[in-house]
């Protein structure tokens, strides 16, 4: 007669382990320091968490955690599971290899310092990514029935709906879309200041295009420039410069007001193991 299994155990998911697992979904990823800092806690109560939250023996099985880059710490994000614990409306992603250090550095950005400092409703990349899916979805849905009304011959529009800008992000040319790492809305007057972590080198026209557009957007105020190099910042801010000059010079288009941070990573990546306890044999 086989012996039956033990029932798994049950947890109860505390505020604070609802709040990280909203953290998680909007942010995508986080080391345990990281976490620590969000959470003004111990690394120690931070591994104890993940423990009970993750997949392990005995876990919930909603947090899934990956070393991926040597001598980093892990990350942590959350699972199928885990997003619909909480009804996420992002689709399940696990951590890119390619991505890792500016997703790290977004969520300690803007994620972690934005939410300490009080920097007020910070919309992350991810909301708006799905802002923008949902904007094109009903455009191209207004689309393709304004096509079918015209070979039906009925009354309605001369001409096709256009893309207008509607949500946090700006028009870039050929009809593509930018969108900031972050964004926080002002509470006094709902403007928009733009959160942008670069840590590798873009092109001039590149740049030039990004910042161009947030010029011809009334309703962004300010771009704030995080980067971990001098070379990105001088780049960013002499782009800008040219910028500006030539709108007041023309009297076209218009200016952007930005700020760059250099920007050295607290709590996300770089692992610094504890020193090597000496033995009698290593002395000798």
């Amino acid at each position: 007669m086989t012996k039956p299994k033990a029932p798994a155990p049950k947890f109860t998911l505390s505020p604070d382990d609802l709040v990280l697992l909203h953290w998680l979904d909007e942010w995508r990823l986080a080391s345990v320091p990281l976490i620590a800092a969000l959470r003004d806690t111990t690394m120690q109560a931070v591994y104890y968490r993940l423990k009970r939250l993750g997949t392990g023996p005995g876990g919930l099985g909603l947090i899934e955690g990956a070393d991926v880059v040597a001598g980093w710490y892990r990350v942590f994000y959350l699972t199928r599971k885990g997003q619909a614990r909480i009804e996420s409306p992002y689709a399940t992603t696990t951590p890119q290899l390619s991505r890792i250090a500016h997703d790290l550095a977004v969520a300690e950005v803007c994620g972690v310092r934005g939410t300490l400092a009080g920097w007020g409703a910070i919309t992350s990349e991810r909301a708006i990514a799905r802002e923008v899916y949902l904007w094109r979805t009903d455009l191209q849905a207004q689309q393709r029935e304004w096509e079918k009304r015209q070979r039906r011959r009925e009354s309605g529009p001369a001409v096709p709906p256009k893309p207008g800008t509607v949500g946090p992000w700006v028009g870039l040319p050929g009809g593509r879309t930018h969108t900031p790492d972050s964004v926080i809305r002002r509470d006094e007057d709902g403007s928009l200041i733009a959160l942008e972590v670069e840590l590798s080198m873009k092109d001039d026209r590149r740049i030039r295009e990004i910042l161009t557009a947030f010029a011809n957007d009334d309703r962004f105020v300010k771009v704030l420039y995080y980067t971990s190099s001098e070379a990105i910042a001088k780049k960013i801010k002499a782009i800008t410069a040219d910028i500006n000059a030539t709108a007041i010079n023309t009297g076209e288009g218009g200016t952007v007001q930005v700020r760059t941070h250099l920007y050295t990573p607290a709590h996300s990546t770089k692992y610094t193991p504890p020193p090597k306890k000496e033995t009698a044999g290593d002395a000798a």
